[in-house]
């Protein structure tokens, strides 16, 4: 990437203005990039597989390990989540000092691990283990990989191409459900493996963040990248350095004077708060519990097919939310997005509700199925990607990997405690009280879209980065700082 001097190649006397800069250059090897990263989540989404087809198997005996009951396998994917909430704080804390591609080799060695594991898994422990290295990845892969894309991108696709990420991840979910029962546990598993070894080739191809790189005072690579991920045009990647290294990216400022900034602490606000609303919003309960929703429907779905369909329309939905993300806008498919999943869960609370009290509704064992698959389309509109792209777009550069950590962390504590009250209101509430919950905190996250959220829409990263008004605590001057500007 150039760390000793500006190749010879690359000079040039004339910089891009800013308004050169906003059209975008290299849309291409934006593309390219956006593929690679998004590998990482589809690989993740395959390892979705041991919540639903492989613990059918162990449940029926039908392994080398033996039997399980359903609540053992229950209890084995649910701890195995506490390594998610290390790994998220590892995670992002290593994508703040030593990059968001460091981090992602990590990642897929990890995933290569886990693989290995469960391929070999003879006894419950080994389950553990190799389940704890894949939610390890889940956690780390939709954090790091979107956090890398959203400062790679330009502006006017940088909604599209994180959004990708969500796609690829829904991609892979479909792929575990439907591949699984048609193939062995071992050629399954050596997908898993194979997929990460790949990626680890695959992430040579791509450069560094040239945010980090600005904000660790490596301007020489940061140039690098530029001319890499804007088309190697070379004035434009010097143009879009030159505002990168005149912009605040570059004071050397600590974490406490960051976040003592008012904007800063609205941008930890709406990304946790968008995190929270993701996890609480409904979708896991539906994703734990959809068989008992669909037997409750009156086995319109054959069980078996229950997550390729669920699966199916999540990846519709969110080839629309693709479309749309930067047409429309962010926050008008939140709301569309949070106002669709409140009804649809009022609908599927009263329904339950009905059936507590023992209320003759006649024919309609359709309704959780019509709730369920209309939820799972309003939720992938919004809620399900947007969460992680505006995160990545309103958090200051410096401090992004910090605040992935804390969303990463709540993301895992949140899994851990949804999963786990579940259970506890069915048996002594009632059904409908998973539902009743989701629907209202859906209607606490659309007022919360209203007044916190931002719109991030063709807005340039340094938009937000320079709200924060934060005094540098020295004036150390960059390193390798280029000659020209």
């Amino acid at each position: 990437m150039g760390k000793s001097r500006t190749p010879s190649s690359w000079e040039s006397p004339r910089v891009a203005t800013e308004e050169e800069v906003s059209v975008n250059h290299g849309l291409a090897k934006q593309c390219f990039a956006a593929f690679v990263v998004s590998l990482t989540t589809f690989n993740c989404g395959l390892s979705t597989h041991w919540i639903k087809p492989a613990s059918v198997e162990l449940t029926a005996g039908a392994n080398i390990v033996g039997r399980f009951r359903e609540d053992e396998i229950s209890f084995k994917i649910l701890t195995s989540h506490y390594a998610a909430v290390l790994s998220a704080l590892l995670m992002g804390l290593m994508a703040n000092s030593y990059g968001r591609k460091p981090t992602l080799y990590f990642t897929a060695i990890i995933n290569i691990i886990g693989g290995g594991i469960l391929r070999k898994a003879t006894d419950s422990t080994s389950i553990w283990a190799g389940n704890a290295c894949a939610s390890c990845t889940i956690v780390s892969g939709l954090m790091v990989g979107p956090m890398l894309l959203s400062e790679i991108a330009h502006r006017k696709v940088r909604g599209v191409l994180i959004t990708l990420c969500t796609l690829q991840f829904n991609l892979g979910m479909i792929a575990a459900y439907s591949l699984y029962p048609y193939f062995s546990k071992n050629v399954f598993q050596i997908i898993y493996i194979i997929m990460p070894a790949i990626l680890l080739i695959l992430y040579t191809f791509i450069p560094e963040s040239p945010y980090f790189l600005v904000s660790k005072a490596r301007t020489l690579e940061a140039e690098g990248s530029l001319f890499w991920s804007r088309g190697s045009n070379r004035p434009i990647a010097k143009g879009e350095l030159a505002i990168l290294v005149k912009s605040s990216i570059t004071q050397q400022s600590t974490a406490l004077q960051i976040f003592k900034s008012q904007p800063s602490r609205k941008a930890l606000l709406t990304s946790t708060g968008l995190v929270f609303f993701q996890r609480t919003t409904g979708f896991l309960v539906f994703c734990c519990y959809s068989n008992m929703i669909v037997q409750n429907s009156g086995n319109i779905i054959d069980d078996r097919y229950t997550g390729i369909v669920l699966a199916g329309t999540q990846i519709v939905s969110s080839f629309i939310n693709l479309s749309l993300v930067d047409l429309i806008g962010r926050k008008i498919l939140l709301y569309i997005s949070y106002g669709g999943s409140f009804i649809s869960l009022s609908v599927i609370t009263f329904y339950f509700f009905s059936l507590k009290i023992d209320a003759n509704f006649g024919k309609v064992d359709w309704v959780p199925l019509a709730c369920l698959m209309s939820f799972i389309a309003f939720y992938n509109l919004g809620a399900g990607s947007l969460s992680t792209v505006i995160p990545n777009e309103v958090s200051p550069i410096r401090m992004k990997g910090i605040i992935a950590s804390i969303d990463g962390t709540l993301t895992s504590l949140l899994v851990l405690a949804v999963v786990g009250y579940n259970p506890v209101l069915e048996r002594h509430v009632g059904d409908y009280a998973n539902f009743l919950i989701p629907a209202i905190i859906s209607g606490i996250a659309l007022v919360f879209t209203w007044a916190i959220v931002p719109e991030t829409k063709g807005k340039s990263l340094l938009d937000f980065e320079e709200k924060l008004d934060v005094k540098p605590s020295d004036s150390e001057p960059l390193k390798n700082e280029v000659t020209y500007l």
